[in-house]
């Protein structure tokens, strides 16, 4: 499901992607000029992600079956990845407790702006970390390196990004050897974007419930 894109320009475009996309991201939650300026922020993030899908990934990955078995597939992977994913979360917090998160407590108290929080993490964030880590820095290693390896580091590295308490970054990092793990068997994108669209979801319908 790989074409034969070279691995050093997909991970030097995995890392300009990734720090053009936090800076629009940026902009949209800092509320910087307003609407408008969120708006700007969101059509260039937009710009961006569609360049990136234009010239690297869309050589780079060949899709494997249907749109709809895709869809199906990043469903069942994203619930069967909850009792792992929860229960070392669970495991960590019990040794060393629950520790606030900015983002979450804007959530939960409804605090201004809480609703771009929310966007972000069920749709922008999803496809933006799903387009720099397993489209163009999975990839990128696997090529150079393997499968096993790219797996093994790109996991790491998507857990560190999350570090923010740092007791999640090890949940995370299991939870991105499912999304490449997806992107592997399918060579799409839109398996793991929808597994981490659906996992996010839930964890703000929680949020919101609570």
């Amino acid at each position: 499901p790989f074409g034969r894109a070279p691995a050093g320009p997909l991970l030097l475009i995995a890392f300009s992607v990734y720090t053009l996309g936090m800076g629009s991201v940026a902009l949209v939650i800092s509320g910087a000029g307003g609407t408008l300026g969120g708006g700007i922020g969101l059509a260039l993030l937009f710009v961006i992600l569609v360049l990136a899908y234009r010239f690297a990934l869309r050589p780079a990955l060949r899709p494997q079956g249907t749109m709809a078995g895709r869809i199906a597939m990043g469903l069942v992977v994203a619930w069967a990845s909850l009792p792992v994913i929860y229960g070392l979360m669970a495991i960590i917090q019990a040794v060393s407790g629950v520790v606030p998160q900015a983002h979450v407590d804007t959530i939960l108290q409804r605090k201004e702006g809480w609703q771009w929080f929310v966007v972000m993490a069920i749709v922008v964030a999803p496809v933006l970390e799903e387009v720099t880590v397993r489209g163009l820095l999975y990839t990128g290693l696997r090529g150079a390196w393997g499968p096993r390896a790219a797996l093994i580091i790109s996991s790491i590295l998507f857990g560190l990004m999350h570090w923010e308490p740092p007791q999640v970054w090890a949940p995370l990092a299991v939870f991105g050897v499912f999304l490449a793990y997806l992107v592997e068997v399918t060579g799409s994108l839109t398996a793991p974007i929808v597994a981490h669209m659906a996992f996010n979801a839930l964890t703000v319908g929680q949020l919101l419930a609570a």
